[in-house]
């Protein structure tokens, strides 16, 4: 019927099973979207159909003023704690239609770029597999709504995933053009902008790149030739963004720092949460009773005061630098703080003491008990990390549609991660071809999150994707060996 054989081949990819899954996607994702809008407890700032996610204003805020303005400010001030990873879309809505208008079309890109990663990943799939692995893969995948939710709510996870699946494609057909490492370098590198802690790519794909030449090649003058090109190209675009991007911020704030301040961050937050992520405490389960309702002070609307009138930290917790009376001392100080009960010079000094103190405790923690804070926590941050016990489902009432979206958060979830993880498992062993790269990423992500204690599920999402290889193995050795036909 065509004759022109790039338009064969094109339609050729678009089969049955891919249109249905990216039909079901576009049912998904605009029917959550109504329903939170009408039915969910997040929309408390709406424009339109648009309404803004926790973060939100720290992503979409400081590209209006880069616009409007021509710097990058966050409430008024200079700032380097969220990368523009949103600019290359929001940017050019915001410039062209205002503010009202691209907000709302920026949720329908975010769902345009969601759906056209799905078909790539389809086509790897199945193209690494069976047809029938790569659809059962991508339905467990699109049928997780929680992370889609992210792209209407202008936070960056729903878009990182996606990158993350661009990068991992076009570096698979790298294997037979090198040129596509230039889009492998150009997606590392907005996968960066949306998530700074994605520098840990750069290390994996050194590393990948260097084993695969090592098993394909023999001399070792051609593997030193191929290693070297192939990282000159896929380095090229991240090492030029990063560098534009650590330029401005050095003009900015005269020092070096080259992704973000939240790396670098020493306020009583960031030392507290240090603190917690020492030893092992949770402070962000978003329930009344952790660490961080612990130290809130009485006038805030979070305060538990039954909770807080207890002693709610593990004997292990405490080292011969701090014990529960420490902690009271530490939680008055940082209330007295809070409530603005010093003067200006008396506050900068308070301040300095309350970080200096969670500092030493930390450092009292890692030197008195190494393996419980090398192991022991790491263990539990697993857990916390991949385990969810919240649904997550933005809906508070109790009918029984609503249990059941709540249900299916849930089990959406651990399908998706539960069976990714035995299907990766099941790869180690069978030792399949083509799976380095995706794998190494997948555990790099893991190991970082965990050795840092940034161990807050939705950091999870953006490497989901990656978990449907894990499934579609699966698949797929199921299929040889028990249902053949």
């Amino acid at each position: 019927m065509f004759k022109d054989k790039s338009i064969t081949q094109f339609l050729g990819e678009w089969d049955r099973m891919l249109l249905l899954l990216l039909l079901l996607k576009s049912f998904i994702f605009f029917g959550m979207w109504f329903m939170e809008l009408t039915f969910g407890f997040r929309p408390t700032e709406t424009i339109g159909w648009f309404f803004y996610g926790n973060d939100a204003h720290s992503y979409l805020d400081p590209i209006e003023s880069l616009v409007d303005e021509g710097s990058y400010k966050l409430e008024g001030v200079l700032t380097a704690f969220r990368m523009p990873g949103f600019f290359p879309i929001y940017g050019p809505l915001y410039f062209l239609f205002g503010k009202s208008l691209a907000l709302n079309l920026f949720g329908i890109f975010g769902f345009l770029i969601e759906a056209l990663s799905v078909r790539f990943m389809y086509i790897m799939i199945r193209s690494s597999f069976t047809q029938k692995a790569a659809f059962f893969a991508c339905l467990i995948y699109i049928l997780f709504p929680r992370l889609s939710m992210y792209s209407y709510l202008g936070m960056t996870e729903g878009l990182a995933a996606a990158m993350l699946i661009f990068m991992v494609f076009y570096y698979w057909k790298s294997k037979d053009k090198v040129r596509y490492l230039w889009h492998t370098g150009f997606f590392v590198s907005w996968f960066i902008f949306l998530k700074p802690i994605g520098g840990i790519l750069l290390p994996v794909i050194g590393v990948v790149i260097l084993i695969e030449a090592f098993l394909a090649h023999d001399r070792r003058n051609k593997v030193i030739s191929i290693v070297l090109r192939r990282l000159a190209i896929v380095m090229a675009i991240p090492a030029l963004c990063i560098s534009l991007w650590t330029i401005r911020n050095y003009l900015t704030f005269e020092r070096f720092m080259p992704l973000t301040t939240a790396f670098q961050s020493s306020t009583i937050e960031s030392s507290f949460k240090r603190f917690c992520r020492t030893t092992g405490l949770e402070f962000q389960t978003w329930s009344r009773e952790d660490a961080m309702i612990w130290f809130l002070p009485p006038s805030h609307p979070s305060f538990n005061e039954e909770y807080a009138q207890g002693n709610p930290f593990p004997d292990q917790t405490f080292t011969s630098s701090f014990n529960y009376d420490s902690l009271i001392g530490l939680r008055s100080d940082w209330n007295l703080l809070q409530e603005e009960r010093f003067t200006e010079s008396d506050s900068i000094t308070m301040a300095a003491s309350i970080i200096d103190r969670f500092e030493q405790y930390s450092a009292s923690f890692r030197a008195e008990k190494p393996f419980r804070f090398y192991i022991g926590t790491r263990l539990e941050f697993i857990k916390r990390f991949l385990v969810i016990k919240d649904s997550f489902a933005p809906f508070a009432q109790n009918s029984a549609i609503f249990l059941s979206i709540r249900v299916w958060f849930f089990l959406s979830y651990f399908a998706l991660v539960g069976i990714g993880i035995i299907g990766w498992i099941e790869i180690m062993f069978s030792r399949k071809n083509g799976m380095l790269f995706p794998g190494s990423i997948l555990l790099a992500f893991v190991l970082v999150h965990i050795a840092l204690g940034i161990i807050e599920n939705r950091y999870v999402l953006p490497i989901v994707p990656i978990f449907t290889f894990g499934i579609a193995s699966l698949v797929d050795t199921v299929q040889k060996r028990f249902i053949r036909s």
